[in-house]
């Protein structure tokens, strides 16, 4: 009898002896799955305190037809390269107190469709394809004539992907 209790203790031992490895392995890991998304949000937000946008120049042309087209230059003031522009949101409204319209809400392409932007870099020599610090991005806006008004006032809105955003209103010639 006195061998089946040493045994029993013996197994006892093993049983507890891994769970407190597992135990220890699974503080260890979860110590460094906080750590890690702590450090992402850190440099996140150091990203987003470093950049900045200013829209220095814009205006827009009407034709005939059924759309108008903003043309804007986009600074990038900060101290961050910006990139993934079909990520950056571009929002169009009418500052008319005639009406109410829904702001259009455009997307990043290069055709030349309604509620669409597209954006050339000159001159693009650092970094091809991205806004580097001190570089301006002109950005052309093709969007569905919302006002029939020609002489009333659009706002642009600009943001980037991390949160920074710059707005600017858009006089009819």
């Amino acid at each position: 009898m006195s061998s089946a209790s040493v045994i029993g203790t013996a197994i006892s031992l093993v049983l507890l002896t891994v769970l407190a490895y597992l135990m220890i392995g699974i503080v260890f890991t979860t110590s460094e799955t906080v750590s890690a998304v702590q450090s992402q949000q850190v440099n996140a937000l150091e990203d987003r305190l470093m950049t900045s946008i200013s829209i220095v120049n814009t205006s827009l042309s009407r034709y005939a037809g059924d759309y108008s087209e903003i043309y804007a230059e986009v600074e990038n003031t900060g101290k961050t390269t910006l990139s993934n522009f079909k990520d950056w949101d571009v929002i169009v409204k009418v500052a008319s107190p005639m009406l109410q319209v829904e702001p259009k809400v455009c997307m990043y392409n290069n055709n030349s469709a309604a509620n669409r932007w597209n954006c050339v870099i000159i001159p693009d020599l650092l970094s091809p394809g991205q806004l580097n610090p001190g570089e301006v991005m002109n950005m052309s806006i093709r969007i569905e004539d919302i006002d029939a008004d020609p002489g009333s006032t659009r706002m642009l809105h600009i943001t980037t992907p991390n949160g920074v955003s710059a707005s600017a209103y858009v006089k009819a010639p």
